[in-house]
Order: structure tokens, then C-alpha cells, then sequence
């Protein structure tokens, strides 16, 4: 695990130097998910039923009910196949937002000290100041963040997600916690 999270942020820390400008930031992440086309389609082909079945059931305008019922299955699979966070780190919450479309998304990330010690290895191999805080919130908010097109892909209609809230819990010996609040809408 440690050596796919090692290239993961080496790969993003490469592409962007975690510039926002030009868009290099995001297009590091949108490219580290469509890195690998097999991993990308068994996540699109594993959700793709679920979401036919509901729509015929509940019909396609229950987006808000559909992530409540199977955002945290969607987000971890994101988050821990797509991308390599470890799947005990990572809690999830979903749940409907204040219409049928809105759904709230409560991420909270673990990063261990070894996964601590990668980031600031690679921030120091690729000469760049930035708090290894601020590269946690980084790459967990863009990893979340890269999910909307395959999501759209899979139930057909355009959806975002936007970053509402983050707290950043003090960083300690056993690693460092944060904690996303995310709306998902149609966009």
C-alpha cells in the first residue's frame, strides 16, 4: 500500500507541482483517475446496474435517496481503488441534502505516519513549501473532487461535487485526521 500511495503523490506532485493555474492540479487528478481504463471501467460496470435498477424502480430524479443508499459504497470504492487511500482510514457518511437532487457527503481520512513521512519526502524531493496539512486536504479534497464525470457517466445527467467544509484536527505521532463536508448536486 505504501508504495502506491508513494506514487501516487509522486505522480501528482510531477504533473502539478500542485499549481492550480492552467488547471495542472486538476488535471493531475483527472488524469491519475484515468490512469488505469480496467480499474476506471469495473468501477463504472459495478455501478452502472445499480443505478439502472433504481432508476427504474425509484425513478431518475431520486438522486439525493441514491446517494444516501449507496454514497459510501460509491465514495470508498473512489477513494481506495481509484485512488489509494487505506479503506480503514477512510469514514464515510451520505446522506440527502435539502432536495431530491442535493446529498451531503461526510468524508473523514486517517493518514498514518508512514503515509505522513511519504508526503513530506516527495515535497522535499520536488523542492516545494507547502505544510504537509495543506497536502492531506490537497489531495484527499481533489481525489473527491475528480469523481463528478464518471458519476455523470453512470446515471446520465451532469453532477458536481463542491468542498463545503473542512476541519483539519491536529497532527500527532499516531498521524493526522481530517474531515471533508461535500455537496453533491446536479450541476
Amino acid at each position: 500500500m505504501s508504495s502506491q500511495f508513494s506514487d501516487f503523490v509522486d505522480r501528482i506532485l510531477s504533473k502539478s507541482k500542485l499549481e492550480i493555474t492552467g488547471g495542472k492540479l486538476t488535471n493531475a487528478f483527472l488524469s491519475e483517475a484515468l490512469r488505469d481504463e480496467n480499474i476506471l471501467n469495473n468501477f463504472i460496470e459495478s455501478f452502472k446496474p445499480i443505478w439502472e435498477k433504481w432508476k427504474k424502480d425509484q425513478g431518475k430524479h431520486l438522486i439525493s435517496p441514491f446517494i444516501e443508499a449507496y454514497g459510501n459504497m460509491i465514495f470508498r470504492k473512489w477513494l481506495t481503488e481509484i485512488y489509494p487511500f487505506q479503506y480503514y482510514s477512510l469514514r464515510l457518511s451520505c446522506m440527502r441534502g435539502p432536495s431530491s437532487v442535493d446529498a451531503v457527503i461526510l468524508v473523514n481520512y486517517f493518514y498514518s505516519p508512514e503515509e505522513l513521512n511519504i508526503i513530506e519526502s516527495k515535497l522535499k524531493e520536488y523542492s516545494l513549501d507547502y505544510p504537509i496539512e495543506e497536502v492531506c486536504r490537497i489531495l484527499l479534497t481533489n481525489a473527491m473532487k475528480s469523481i463528478p464525470q464518471t458519476i455523470s457517466q453512470i446515471m446520465e445527467i451532469d453532477y458536481k461535487i463542491m468542498i463545503e467544509k473542512l476541519i483539519n484536527y491536529d497532527k500527532t505521532k499516531q498521524g493526522f485526521q481530517i474531515m471533508v463536508r461535500a455537496v453533491g448536486r446536479i450541476g
